[in-house]
């Protein structure tokens, strides 16, 4: 498949990044899982802040203002936003007609969100990517999302956390040499 995920943020960055550096959650989901599709074969543009084109872990990254080229998103076969309810936009304005997910990590009373609360911007949509069943409930209740257009699909865990060795929580295991305030005395 070929996937634009759209990063309305706006902000530089390549795909090394959160590998590199400490990131926000969102950018470094969008980083992990583009990475990932690349990986299993899929043709993945991310479109942020860079200023120049560019290749990124088999990824190819974009400007964000290329997507004002009406009709430029249709090469794909799919197209993610993360971070606005931007639907109306991309349809009437850059001609977008191949499906759109909104990926939102926001709640529901973020200012990105609130043209949601538009039926236009809705139905835009062809589908809702949440992180948790609470957001997921608190769009149906304040927006009206259609439940059946919607998936939760959670935060994964950082690849460097899923690559080490876990060791049992200290509270697991009783050793009470992993608790913070052991050493204190209690009065």
């Amino acid at each position: 498949m070929r996937i634009a995920f759209v990063d309305c943020a706006g902000w530089s960055y390549g795909l090394d990044a959160p590998f590199d550096q400490p990131m926000g959650g969102t950018t470094s989901a969008l980083c992990y899982l583009a990475v990932e599709l690349a990986r299993l074969g899929h043709a993945i543009t991310v479109y942020n802040g860079t200023p120049a084109p560019a290749d990124s872990r088999g990824v190819e990254i974009r400007n964000l203002q290329d997507i004002q080229s009406p009709g430029h998103l249709n090469t794909c076969d799919a197209v993610v936003v993360s971070g606005k309810a931007m639907g109306r936009p991309l349809r009437r304005d850059f001609r977008v007609t191949v499906p759109m997910v909104l990926w939102t990590q926001h709640a529901h009373d973020q200012p990105a969100m609130r043209e949601l609360s538009r039926l236009n911007e809705r139905k835009c949509w062809t589908g809702f990517a949440f992180v948790s069943d609470w957001q997921r409930e608190c769009y149906e209740k304040f927006f009206w999302t259609p439940r059946e257009k919607g998936r939760v699909l959670r935060n994964a865990v950082s690849p460097a956390f899923a690559d080490g060795n876990a060791t049992p929580p200290w509270f697991a295991t009783g050793d009470q040499a992993g608790w913070c305030c052991r050493d204190q005395s209690v009065e």
